[in-house]
């Protein structure tokens, strides 16, 4: 095994399985550690900067950058020490940095409205399993002076988008091929971990670690009592506990609902003297830190905590860790209730859809457009779907949607008048002089992860110059509602703050545009529920 990097104390434990150690004479035969000299860096770099040589333009460059390369190789190739590969990615890397000082045109993607944490400018191809997420598109984040030569957006499941910008110095395409997921389940108690260590007793499989329920608390009412709940699935490790299981195959995402288990509490009811943080961790990559996530440790009064991370592409090793928050691990019996690797099908994505397509249809009348709704329709009710049906079916229908969309005539915005200030007619504006509307905002996601706030995430609209978000708590009383404005045309995503706890919220928007200092409203999308997370 790998010795984590900045270890200091490696420990070697042996326990008895049964509880008793009667001819447990456990030996760590040819125990050693072993110091190799590992190339694998240096030709990682190697591979980047030969993908980087491609991309470069200016010859004199290319042929600096060939040279560095050739001696990289040499070394990668002559069994040199540590720190002599070393030392020469170190000289490749100044190269490399040297061609790259006047920028990449491309910086970065956006995907689904988020900085795709996948991206490298040096890597050109990319895979993407969708899973339980709306219609991919990528946006490519331009870099000064860069043009946008080429942009392909999704056309079939699978299917690739295609990306190509260039500037004076370099000239890059990226792209990343999408796949649908294929639906499983795996409760994690129901597998053999590769690993475990836990910190007191054993390792609870579908029990808490004295056999009982695996029960946490799920929430405290408006009387300050405390409501548990039970789960017939799960994991029980004290803290300190580590458990490493094998990806199954086709997984996606890793849920768990996170809590100390109601046996801390014992006969002490109310003592609170748990306190525990959970990591997760893909391959030797963190992906989930309850403290990070919440800013304080997880104790017996902590309401539970639902977990659901997306598993990196590729993972071997997922991960589970618990430690105590630096007060000693007494009562620490950290639950992993529920824990399963999960591919879902989410056919709410295509109920959504169908219902954007019928208020279109209804109103357009539109014989393309009536025929993909009733083709989708008649496929959302067979109820038979995989998930690369359910992408197949709702890139045909978005794709119909697009084609047959109306257009908005602009709605400028209203000044306000002040009380008692009499209002004049203002001549109506010829068709000559009205400017085009933004387009129909359409949305991705709206949901609420973290108490008091809701997430949104929407399409860039046409023409857009910003956006305005409205939201209300009375389901279609616009009057009074919140208005958040949104200045940037290439914000796709907003996180509203400071909500009302457990309260439904109502949210919709529109995007605008400015013509001689006017702002010019396109018409509002779809109206969105969310229940703001208590």
């Amino acid at each position: 095994m790998k010795i984590p990097e900045g270890t200091k104390t490696l420990s070697l434990r042996t326990v008895d399985a049964n509880n008793e150690s009667g001819d447990d004479h456990a030996d760590w035969c040819d125990a050693k550690f072993i110091v190799r000299a590992d190339a694998s860096a240096l030709e990682e770099k190697i591979q980047e900067a030969k993908s980087l040589k491609d991309s470069m333009k200016q010859q004199t460059e290319k042929d600096r950058l060939e040279a560095a390369i050739r001696e990289a190789e040499q070394t990668a190739g002559s069994g040199k020490t540590n720190a002599e590969l070393f030392q020469a990615c170190i000289r490749l890397g100044a190269v490399m940095d040297g061609c790259e000082v006047h920028g990449r045109p491309v910086e970065g993607l956006r995907l689904y409205g988020d900085e795709y944490a996948a991206f490298r400018k040096n890597v050109h191809e990319y895979r993407y399993i969708l899973s339980d997420e709306g219609l991919p598109e990528v946006v490519p984040v331009l870099g000064e002076g860069a043009v946008l030569t080429e942009i392909q957006q999704l056309q079939g499941i699978p299917g690739t988008v295609r990306i190509t910008a260039e500037n004076e110095y370099f000239k890059d395409t990226y792209e990343i091929s999408f796949e649908a997921a294929v639906q499983m389940q795996a409760y994690a108690s129901d597998l053999t971990p590769v690993y475990a260590s836990v910190g007191w007793g054993s390792l609870g499989k579908d029990t808490n670690i004295d056999g009982g329920k695996l029960t946490i608390l799920e929430k405290n009412d408006a009387q300050d009592r405390q409501i548990y709940r039970e789960y017939d699935k799960g994991l029980a490790a004290h803290a300190d506990s580590e458990l490493r299981y094998e990806v199954p195959e086709h997984a996606v995402y890793f849920m768990a609902d996170l809590g100390i288990d109601h046996v801390s509490l014992g006969t002490n009811a109310g003592r609170n003297i748990a306190s525990a943080v959970y990591q997760i961790y893909a391959d030797d990559v963190k992906i989930y830190d309850s403290m990070e996530a919440y800013g304080e440790p997880i104790g017996e009064l902590t309401e539970l905590i639902h977990v659901k991370v997306r598993i990196p592409d590729g993972t071997k090793i997922l991960t589970l860790r618990t430690s105590d928050a630096g007060d000693g691990n007494g009562d620490d019996h950290t639950d992993w209730c529920g824990a399963r690797f999960e591919t879902p099908l989410d056919t709410s994505l295509l109920a959504e859809l169908l219902t954007e397509a019928e208020e279109q249809a209804e109103k357009t009348q539109n014989a393309e457009l009536l025929a993909a709704l009733e083709q989708a329709r008649g496929r959302y009710e067979e109820g038979r779907l995989s998930i690369a049906d359910l992408y197949t079916v709702m890139l045909d229908l978005q794709q119909a949607l697009d084609r047959t969309a109306p257009v908005e005539p602009d709605v400028p915005e209203e000044p306000e008048t002040p009380p008692n200030q009499q209002i004049t007619e203002k001549p109506p504006v010829t068709q000559q002089e009205k400017p085009a509307a933004p387009g129909r905002v359409k949305w991705k996601k709206v949901s609420s992860k973290k108490k008091g706030t809701a997430s949104l995430k929407w399409k860039r609209a046409a023409k857009a110059r910003g956006y305005q978000i409205q939201l209300t708590y009375k389901k279609g009383k616009w009057k009074k509602a919140k208005k958040y404005l949104v200045k940037s045309p290439k914000a796709v995503s907003k996180t509203l703050k400071k909500l009302k706890k457990g309260k439904t919220a109502y949210v919709r928007i529109r995007a605008y545009r400015v013509v001689k200092g006017k702002k010019y409203y396109g018409p509002f999308g779809a109206v969105k529920r969310v229940r703001i997370r208590k």
